[in-house]
């Protein structure tokens, strides 16, 4: 591999430490996860749960009708009633959580609780967004997943990590984000990052996700070497407004894999006016490469 390369900065009294090899790492940890169970290549819908009971399986009379002919007809049942979901699984169908068989409904609360759903190849779990009720329905054996080939990259270059700042915004706040498929919600907003590029600074409003930041941005190779728009995740500085940015983990969006996924597009400050060569290309299917 050669000498390996490091690039070391101080931050808050914290060494913090970036190189090939930690990066490497992390890169073959993505790119299993894009095999996975997990992977947004098994996406295969997304279906509005509506309130009351709705039948659900393949057959079209359901109220949520499953994408495949390959779960039976006359699936089961859920039940939308004060923010609770009751799944009822018709008698004969062996569906299970976490490997165990289901043998009476399941009740729980989405937004506390998302237990998955197992049946055959097929996966599913109920979300709840600003009072939306929605079911993501996942195949492993999709043909998005049988198609996969890798995602391309950028050379990894330490020139794109940066040490920046983080402005936190007030707690409740909440800035209007809208997805690829035209949809618009309010997002609880995390802050502002700026950071330090060829002399001149740059910023990128961050959400709130999971207790870390998430940022999805555009920037001039986007359409053309990579995707229209891309996501990175960074980690929450604690005790500090110091910050550690690394574009090389910038990655595709889900809805580069799978048409099903609700994207969310950048706000307006995260459209970058400068080519950032670091992280995934834009990625393309085995299918679009013949």
């Amino acid at each position: 591999m050669g000498l390996m390369t490091m690039s070391v900065y101080q931050i808050h009294g914290q060494i913090k430490s970036n190189n090939e090899i930690e990066l490497n790492q992390w890169i073959i940890q993505r790119n299993k996860f894009l095999i996975s169970d997990d992977s947004p290549l098994n996406l295969i819908g997304i279906l509005t749960v509506k309130a009351g009971n709705q039948t659900f399986g393949s057959a079209k009379d359901n109220g949520v009708i499953f994408p495949s002919d390959e779960v039976p007809a006359k699936f089961g049942s859920v039940t939308l009633e004060d923010g609770q979901i009751n799944v009822h699984i018709n008698d004969g169908y062996p569906v299970r959580i976490k490997g165990e068989l289901i043998t009476e409904d399941k009740i729980f609360n989405p937004r506390l609780e998302k237990p998955v759903f197992e049946y055959r190849s097929f996966r599913w779990y109920f979300t709840e967004n600003n009072g939306e009720y929605a079911v993501r329905i996942l195949d492993t054996a999709s043909t998005y997943r049988q198609h996969f080939k890798g995602v391309k990259r950028f050379p990894v270059d330490l020139h794109w990590q940066f040490k920046g700042h983080f402005t936190p915004y007030e707690e409740n706040v909440t800035i209007p984000i809208t997805t690829v498929l035209g949809i618009t919600n309010q997002r609880p907003a995390a802050g502002l990052i700026s950071f330090e590029y060829e002399g001149n600074t740059y910023q990128l409003e961050a959400l709130n996700q999971a207790g870390k930041l998430f940022v999805t941005f555009s920037d001039l190779t986007g359409n053309n070497e990579s995707y229209a728009f891309r996501f990175l995740t960074i980690e929450r500085p604690v005790g500090t407004n110091d910050i550690w940015i690394d574009f090389n983990r910038a990655i595709n969006p889900n809805c580069a894999f799978s048409p099903f996924a609700p994207c969310p597009l950048p706000p307006a400050k995260n459209n970058l006016p400068l080519a950032v060569k670091a992280g995934e290309l834009k990625y393309v299917t085995n299918k679009e490469n013949k």
